[in-house]
């Protein structure tokens, strides 16, 4: 049974004003965050942990475009947002790493620890597919997509950049344990058994968010994603009892993540 948040309101899709903008916990923007980072803003709205994932180029969000990491205002809106001692975690690939600590330091968060995502089961079947695409593009991708035979090496992690916005003591959960490893390790099966499916490319598992909440924020803390995604990050604090607030500009990945929320949430009420 999952216990109420604030709210577990998903946001049908709305115009970008000040006047049509509702902020409830719990909710789903169908918006860029960095326009959407604005509303909050007037709201004054603060939150525990962000979590950015730049990488996710389907969305189609500004922050995900290489050319303007470095210079986006992204970091510097959701830390605007950030409490003082909160965590702000960013998800990213190899290549974009400089371009995300430029962003950080301007946004004067400090750089804390590295982590790195494991994915045990990188090998997609060729034949998911992707239902934020149409179905010539989603042919291409799977044609194309890695598993990838021409790649020497088959992608299986994700590095993990984590900042703090400093003036307060940093949450760091290490359950009792003299030693927490930088490493998560999960595989998207794992999810797949109980009430999921895959509705994205770059979709991750379930239990990666909940790790990464876990050490990061305690019952009733809030977390922001930047990019909602297929909403794995949307069920971990579900799961866990946390409150959300989520961006998705892409319409159909924003609607396909709706679905699978309401999935899980009959699944569990």
């Amino acid at each position: 049974m999952i216990q109420n948040q604030k709210s577990n309101h998903i946001n049908s899709k709305h115009k970008n004003s000040k006047k049509d903008f509702v902020f409830k916990y719990g909710s789903i923007y169908n918006e860029d965050f960095e326009s959407g980072s604005k509303h909050l803003k007037r709201q004054n709205v603060e939150v525990e942990l962000v979590i950015a994932e730049p990488q996710l180029r389907n969305s189609k969000s500004s922050f995900s475009k290489k050319s303007n990491l470095a210079s986006a205002p992204w970091v510097t809106s959701a830390a605007s947002l950030l409490k003082k001692g909160g965590s702000f975690l960013c998800i990213c690939s190899p290549e974009q790493v400089d371009s995300v600590l430029s962003a950080a330091k301007k946004a004067r968060l400090q750089y804390k620890d590295i982590l790195i995502f494991e994915n045990l089961s990188p090998l997609v079947d060729k034949n998911v597919i992707d239902k934020t695409v149409n179905d010539k593009k989603a042919e291409n991708r799977r044609s194309s997509s890695g598993r990838n035979q021409k790649k020497f090496f088959t992608s299986s992690a994700s590095i993990i950049l984590w900042f703090i916005k400093p003036g307060e003591k940093v949450y760091f959960n290490k359950s009792g344990l003299s030693y927490v490893s930088p490493v998560i390790k999960s595989s998207y099966d794992v999810d797949f058994d109980k009430y999921d499916e895959r509705i994205s490319f770059f979709q991750k598992p379930i239990k990666l968010y909940e790790r990464l909440l876990k050490l990061f924020t305690k019952i009733n803390d809030t977390v922001l994603y930047l990019n909602a995604n297929s909403g794995s990050g949307i069920i971990a604090a579900l799961i866990l009892k946390r409150n959300y607030l989520a961006f998705e500009k892409n319409v159909k990945v924003y609607e396909n993540t709706r679905g699978r929320i309401e999935k899980f949430k009959h699944s569990n009420s």
